[in-house]
């Protein structure tokens, strides 16, 4: 969990507010318990796209499908009571899917797509999740927390560990978030990588994992859009009000987001091997219509011709 101010700062560097405790879900990485690395070398090649051609093995069909999908985004008081829920997920299942050639902003909102397919190929399954938004136009007055939680179950078809994500966050125009100023690292590095946290030990051939939504950033970002808005509700001038929503419209449907998660074959010295790409973009609802995300496979073809 991550603390919604009703005051939202930047630091006295202009950086986004840094995390001082350990959020509900295990985003830290500095796990004291954890056998993990403390190294700083970077979990992968961070300063390119992809990893080298050897850190890519295995096929599409090789890699475990997704088994289920569980997400929410909601505000709670001190005490852990939900006040209000931004989005969450009512069906695990995915949807119909969709082909990556009908997605006509493909390569403005998730540039590495361009960069993956000029290398090379798409070497691992890709999913595309629409989140509906509902943003809420004053914040509690007492100290209130944003817990995010996304589990992802793998049904493995032969047992991965090392388990590891990347997430980009862009603005409109493909312009990227630098998350090392976002979220409080343990260590050097850029901020997209994290390590993942197994929720429990594998059972029926399932993985469930743990997947970091970056809530200090979103935390900083849903602070800021609402406490515009209750300025705006404040003055009591309709247009005023009105010009706000527009702008909230527009920031949050210029964002968008890509995680890869990365795996291991457990009990190998085999390099890291891409199990799956989540592409994500966001719309806001109406203040009375419940907001949820549903999520889908996307068709993509091996290369571009």
């Amino acid at each position: 969990m991550v603390a919604l101010n009703n005051e939202v700062e930047k630091g006295d560097d202009g950086s986004f507010p840094r995390e001082t405790a350990t959020p509900k879900g295990g985003d830290r990485m500095d796990d004291p318990a954890s056998n993990r690395s403390t190294s700083t070398r970077p979990l992968v090649d961070t300063n390119a796209f992809l990893p080298q051609q050897n850190e890519v093995t295995g096929a599409t069909s090789q890699l475990p499908p997704i088994h289920r999908v569980k997400l929410s985004m909601s505000l709670l008081d001190e005490a852990g009571k939900k006040v209000h829920v931004f989005t969450s997920m009512p069906k695990e299942i995915q949807s119909v899917p969709k082909e990556l050639v009908d997605m006509s902003d493909k390569w403005t909102k998730y540039p590495p797509l361009a960069a993956y397919y000029k290398q090379g190929q798409i070497d691992s399954p890709m999913f595309l999740f629409k989140a509906y938004l509902n943003v809420k136009d004053d914040l509690p007055k007492h100290k209130s927390f944003l817990a995010t939680e996304l589990t992802i179950e793998f049904a493995e078809r032969m047992a991965f560990d090392k388990w590891q994500s990347s997430t980009r966050i862009y603005e409109e125009s493909g312009n990227e978030i630098d998350l090392s100023k976002a979220i409080y690292l343990s260590r050097p590095g850029d901020g997209r990588w994290e390590y993942l946290k197994c929720l429990e030990p594998p059972q029926n051939n399932i993985a469930k994992l743990a997947i970091s939504l970056k809530s200090m950033w979103w935390s900083y970002t849903l602070s800021k859009i609402i406490s515009k808005r209750c300025e705006a509700q404040k003055s009591g001038d309709p247009e005023l009000i009105n010009q706000e929503d527009e702008k909230t419209r527009q920031y949050i449907e210029g964002i968008s987001v890509i995680q890869e998660i990365w795996a291991a074959p457990r009990g190998t010295n085999l390099p890291l091997q891409r199990m799956a790409i989540f592409l994500w973009n966001f719309k806001q609802t109406q203040r009375a219509n419940t907001a949820t995300t549903s999520w889908k496979r996307i068709h993509a073809p091996m290369t571009l011709s």
